[in-house]
């Protein structure tokens, strides 16, 4: 059962992000999964800096345009949302498309399935059902 501190805490973040209305990181649990060919990002020439789409992450692999890139340092937990990121010692050529291989809590874009909720129904639904997600789909 949860705590009226751990209610508080769920209603205050759904409220907050105006139920579906505003996406919010996910981490999944699952960090001993392994992912591949992961998109990262595209290089424009100047950025050397850019977020993993996971945080814990261990055994990165990085590769600009299928290529891996050796030349790269990964950074634990300073990246949007608290994913980890990687810094290249030479930045990613303008277009060049950036994908990783890890180990570790993938982050996906999420929002509430629904924003209906009033604060008395909220935790019915909770303890009924759950507090439906959907992932957030980029254009």
């Amino acid at each position: 059962a949860l705590t009226e501190s751990e209610i508080a805490i769920l209603w205050n973040f759904y409220t907050t992000h105006r139920g579906r209305y505003i996406a919010f990181w996910f981490f999944d649990v699952y960090s001993t999964i392994s992912h591949s060919d992961l998109y990262v990002g595209r290089g424009n020439g100047t950025t050397d800096v850019f977020d993993l789409p996971a945080s814990n992450t261990s055994g990165v692999e990085v590769f600009v345009d299928s290529v891996q890139d050796s030349n790269i340092s990964v950074v634990v937990g300073t990246g949007e949302g608290g994913a980890d990121r990687v810094d290249f010692l030479t930045p990613p050529a303008l277009g060049a498309m950036i994908t990783c291989n890890l180990v570790g809590n993938l982050r996906v874009r999420m929002r509430f399935a629904n924003d209906t909720n009033s604060k008395e129904l909220f935790l019915p639904a909770l303890y009924r059902s759950g507090v439906e997600l959907v992932e957030r789909k980029f254009a």
